[in-house]
């Protein structure tokens, strides 16, 4: 019965939340919930109820009211029941040091390049930039990911600085993102090295105004290459063609003209008239 008393409080701020009302009573109801089911767990301790009781108290804590010491302390509590073993994987994920890296997408050359962060546990990072000659790196692996795999220690990098992570605070997992200095208004492509004392994460980065759209047959392969800033076909942009294991062609685009439009005869002009 206390159970499905604190539930309907749950159920009564999720509703509250789904219809975007008011902080203060939301956290009210939360917080209800949380007083149902720590009577619960002193009342009837060792029991599958108040395990996952004590298992949503922890997270209340941890994802809906952002106090992550006492949501730190509720799964530390929990050691008995079906719930005991996901309390323990919240405690370990929750105190061990975080790294992620991602570049979400191709950035153009009147854009900044950016590059987001997944962190926890960690208040700085250095920042580390090298510039990549994408045509010699696709010769040589035959496509543009696997950057974790380079070797990049002994290479002095073009650009080094540190980044603070933002509301920094012990167990809260931040994202930030980091803006990565080009030229301005130039193109280029660089891998971005991110580390901390124990971790760090890399990613590939570039900064085109080019699209290209392929289409193969048995014996040939278009390729149509287009600035997307100006609408328009690129021209004299190399072309690597790779099949995983060989550059076997390769090629430079043309430069496309629009066809001459035929003047159109009247009536009057193809009957003589």
């Amino acid at each position: 019965i206390l159970f499905t008393i604190g539930q309907i409080d749950y159920a009564q701020a999720q509703k509250l939340e789904g219809d975007k009302g008011d902080k203060k009573e939301i956290n009210a109801s939360y917080r209800r919930a949380i007083d149902r089911w720590d009577r619960l767990v002193s009342k009837y301790p060792n029991t599958e109820e108040s395990s996952l009781a004590l298992y949503r108290i922890a997270l209340i804590y941890e994802e809906k009211l952002g106090d992550l010491d006492k949501a730190l302390d509720a799964y530390r509590r929990l050691t008995w029941g079906a719930y005991a073993g996901r309390a323990r994987s919240r405690v370990a994920m929750m105190t061990r040091k975080q790294l992620t890296l991602t570049t979400e997408r191709k950035f153009r050359t009147n854009e900044s390049a950016k590059v987001k962060l997944s962190v926890r546990n960690i208040k700085k990072l250095t920042f580390k930039q090298y510039s990549l000659d994408l045509a010699a790196y696709f010769r040589k692996t035959h496509a543009i990911g696997r950057m974790a795999q380079l070797d990049i220690d002994l290479i002095q990098p073009d650009k080094t600085w540190e980044v603070k992570i933002d509301g920094y605070a012990k167990y809260k997992p931040i994202e930030q993102v980091v803006e990565i200095p080009f030229e301005k208004g130039q193109a280029g492509v660089c891998i971005v090295n991110v580390s901390e004392d124990d971790l760090e994460a890399t990613t590939l980065v570039i900064r085109s105004d080019l699209e290209l759209i392929a289409r193969t047959s048995r014996r040939e392969t278009l390729v149509f290459v287009q600035n997307v800033r100006t609408d328009a076909p690129a021209a004299g942009v190399d072309l690597l063609l790779s099949d995983g294991q060989k550059v076997f062609a390769t090629g430079k685009t043309g430069k496309d003209e629009a066809p001459e439009e035929k003047p159109q005869e009247t009536d009057a002009e193809e009957k003589g008239e």
